[in-house]
């Protein structure tokens, strides 16, 4: 039918409306509605306003937004509907308010000039589409208008409720239960639960005992009390609600008991757990798993653990067996007791009983994962999540908490996959999703990104950020150094919210690691005049941005202000000051922080030795470093083959070869760790600067014998240097073929390593001199060959290709006379040692 239109359409006829119209209802039909729209706007065929209504009335149904926004574009195009009319609004304005789109306060707005007759049963309707769509500033839009015209009811203030308690606004739930409350008006039942609940979130007690009341109703009662007696303030209203349905004469249900036990669970009474226990089984027997599952709260609450856990064994023996709300409450008693390891064993317990984890499951599993040390708990994580079946995007929470989990341990590849899921969902993110959201992409260095979710969370929908979206989308713009959009950003919000030390602390550790650190510390100045407390971390940050710039003199000014504030110096303190002198080269001052460090027990392991035996070595002061190599022999910390080298630089310098010898000879026995290839470079160095080119060679042919497989590339360098400015052109030889492995050896320097162009020119030079007189054409000439067959065998193994030497005319001559012998004549030639 498409084809046939279109091909009226070509060939210049009108198509008539009824066409259209039976076209547009074949697709409705077909569930092809978008492909049809498209293709009759696309060959500009006219599609009447009634058309138009029929294909919208169907992405209502479908819950289609791309295709209704597309519909409604071609709705304005028309002059006459500039403005909708009611019915067309009304079902964009619900398509958007369930998407959570900020163009639906803009729909309502336009509906409220356009019409004067706005019920309250169809603004119910907008604010059940809020309710999905987490849209609280369309539903006060909405309540705002039914106020001014008075037309507030128990269902708007109903469904107000309902949108306040989908976007977590706990506070603003009991405030217009307030005001029902003073408007004379009575809720339902199941309200008063929700606002009971969310008067135990935000800790108005005094909205709990209102909406479950006093004892006068109690069958009511026994729907609301667990709330009430477990979130109320007043606790001792448990035995009094219990005696009173006792007197009443009425037959107390084993419901009413495990709320009752509840109540005592949550006030620890081990002594009034045992005697209800004992009436339950008196008055109702054979106990169930719900009383077995309200006892394991008591893990949590009684401190007498095992008392606890006798009762639950004792239910057990009766033949309660625990379902998965009872793993649940145990896997939540481990992870608040920091037990990982205990959480991780209950999952086992629960997959030996076949007892499918559910989506709370994972969830508790994803903060147990948060406050763990395991990265490879994330792959568990995700093998629990697939046990339950689950979409990820399916509930918020769950997205949220595995979001944050792969967050905590910056799992790239795992991070992408949830950001793909969600792109791919129809999930509207409530707040606190949003946070990790912005994180996520933070880490994956997709700051545009962060900035797309900002805007939608900011502009498209309403939504007041918190302080914590606010240090997320810093972090992020920091951690991928947009330090300038960072503090914009900061200026932007610091008078609509209320900053903390977090967010001052993420600019100015981003301003630190730009090394800017005066505009750290300004900021830092800001923050102090704001009220706010600098901590340990930021000031160890800014301690660390002073040693980037070589302000030391400033330490002295942030110890006073750390010390003022109530901190002490920690490790971290004294391990950035000493870096910062030893960067400046101040080794006296360097010294004594170090003997601080030593009286506070803070120097347990080698790397501080390093730090200031480098410093020493490049200051020349080796009087401090015999000093600190003394010291660290009489420390008992074992050295490792860093130290040696540090110790050889040290030597070296002050050309006590005896020394190194010594240290190169024992230490590795001693200690038992390999000598690295840069302390036999070192070494050699040292040998060539005080002409032993002879004990260069010896220690050359002792490294090779060590069991070492490369060398360092400077090594050779400097030997081959040094042997052909002495003559010793067969030992040049030699150390030339270790290197490149010719003659049959092991090449003993790394492939993606070479000698630099220059040293290879007087290389090829020799050997096309050595060739050229006669004295030795066998062995030159093939060796120049395997040479340069070695060098592209290394490039073509996916080392680092050098440059190729430029050869003299003489060399690329006698390369080509080699070349054009036979393929064995090259390997001909040895040079007799």
């Amino acid at each position: 039918a498409l084809t046939q239109v279109q091909s009226m359409q070509r060939h210049g006829f009108t198509v008539p409306a009824f066409a259209v119209a039976l076209v547009v209802k074949v697709a409705v039909d077909t569930n092809r509605a978008g492909e049809a729209f498209d293709t009759l706007a696309r060959n500009a065929i006219s599609m009447p306003e009634s058309v138009l209504m029929t294909l919208l009335e169907d992405c209502f149904r479908s819950h289609d937004l791309n295709l209704a926004r597309r519909i409604e574009k071609e709705l304005r195009k028309d002059s006459s509907m500039s403005k909708l009319k009611g019915v067309a609004c009304n079902a964009l304005l619900k398509l958007h308010a369930m998407a959570g789109h900020a163009h639906a306060i803009e729909l309502w707005r336009e509906m409220q000039e356009s019409s004067t007759n706005l019920s309250d049963k169809l603004c119910i309707g907008i604010l059940e589409r809020c309710v999905k769509g987490r849209f609280a500033s369309l539903a006060d839009e909405v309540v705002g208008c039914l106020r001014t015209r008075a037309l507030m009811s128990v269902p708007v203030y109903s469904a107000l409720l309902k949108v306040y308690i989908s976007c977590d606004l706990a506070d603003r739930v009991c405030d217009t239960y307030v005001e029902v409350r003073d408007s004379g008006l009575q809720l339902d039942p199941a309200i008063c639960g929700i606002v009971s609940q969310a008067a135990a979130q935000c800790g108005r007690t005094e909205l709990l005992q209102e909406c479950g009341g006093p004892t006068q109703q109690l069958g009511q009662q026994v729907n609301d009390c667990k709330a009430l007696l477990s979130r109320a303030a007043d606790i001792e209203d448990a035995p009094a609600l219990l005696q009173d349905m006792k007197y009443s004469g009425k037959k107390i249900s084993i419901e009413f008991y495990n709320r009752a036990l509840d109540a005592y669970v949550s006030r620890g009474d081990l002594t009034a757990i045992r005697g209800l226990l004992a009436e339950m089984r008196s008055n109702c027997g054979r106990l169930g798993v719900i009383t077995y599952n309200t006892l394991l709260k008591g893990l949590s609450t009684v401190r007498d653990t095992a008392a606890i856990q006798e009762l639950c064994r004792e239910l057990e023996n009766d033949g309660v067996k625990p379902d998965v709300v009872s793993y649940n409450s145990m896997l939540g008693v481990a992870v608040s007791a920091g037990n990982v390891h205990q959480a991780w064993e209950t999952i086992e317990s629960m997959e030996r009983a076949r007892t499918r984890p559910t989506g709370h499951t994972v969830v508790i599993m994803a903060t147990a994962v948060k406050r763990g040390r395991k990265p490879q708990d994330v792959s568990r994580l995700f093998k629990l999540l697939e046990a339950t079946g689950i979409s990820i995007c399916s509930d918020d929470v769950l997205f949220n908490a595995v979001l944050e989990a792969c967050c905590r341990f910056k799992d790239s590849q795992r991070l992408r996959e949830l950001i793909q899921a969600y792109d791919e969902s129809t999930m509207r993110p409530s707040q606190h999703v949003y946070a990790a959201l912005i994180r996520a992409c933070g880490l994956l260095e997709e700051p545009q990104r962060c900035h797309d979710l900002w805007r939608e969370m900011v502009h498209d929908r309403s939504l007041l950020p918190n302080p914590r979206h606010l240090q997320c989308m810093l972090d992020a713009l920091v951690r991928n150094l947009l330090v300038d959009e960072a503090v914009k950003l900061m200026r932007e919000w610091k008078t609509v919210l209320t900053y903390d030390s977090v967010l001052y602390s993420t600019i100015i550790k981003g301003l630190v690691n730009a090394g800017r650190a005066q505009e750290a510390l300004d900021m830092w100045q800001e923050m102090r005049a704001q009220g706010l407390t600098p901590d340990l971390v930021l000031y160890n940050t800014l301690l660390h941005g002073h040693a980037q710039n070589g302000t030391v003199e400033e330490f002295s000014v942030m110890l006073g202000s750390m010390r003022s504030d109530g901190f002490e110096p920690d490790a971290c303190t004294y391990t950035t000051m000493l870096k910062g002198y030893c960067a400046v080269s101040q080794m006296e001052t360097a010294m004594e922080v170090f003997q601080h460090m030593q009286q506070k027990g803070f120097v347990k392991e080698c790397w501080v030795y390093h730090l200031l035996l480098d410093a020493c070595v490049h200051a020349r002061r080796f009087d401090l470093s015999d000093r600190l190599l003394e010291e660290f022999e009489r420390s008992g910390i074992e050295p490792n083959a860093r130290t040696l080298l540090f110790a050889i630089k040290s030597y070296a310098r002050q050309n006590r070869l005896d020394k190194a010898r010594g240290a190169i000879h024992d230490w590795p026995k001693r200690w038992d760790f390999q000598v690295s290839p840069q302390a036999w470079t070192c070494f050699i160095e040292a040998c060539v600067r005080r002409c032993e080119l002879h004990q260069a060679m010896d220690v050359f042919q002792e490294s090779k014998h060590s069991g070492m497989k490369v060398m360092d590339a400077r090594m050779f360098c400097v030997l081959i240097t040094a042997l052909l400015r002495s003559g010793c052109r067969e030992q040049m030889i030699s150390v030339l073929e270790d290197a490149y492995g010719l003659q049959g050896r092991r090449r003993m320097m790394p492939t993606d390593q070479d000698l630099p162009a220059d040293v290879l020119d007087q290389v090829l030079q020799d050997l096309q001199h050595l060739s050229c007189s006669g004295l030795g054409e066998r062995t030159a000439e093939p060796l120049i060959v395997q040479l340069q067959e070695a060098r592209a065998r290394a490039a073509a193994g996916g080392g680092r290709r050098q440059p190729e030497p430029a050869l003299s005319s003489a060399s690329s001559r006698s390369v080509g006379r080699t070349a054009r012998r036979s393929p064995g004549s090259a390997q001909d030639g040895k040079y007799g040692k």
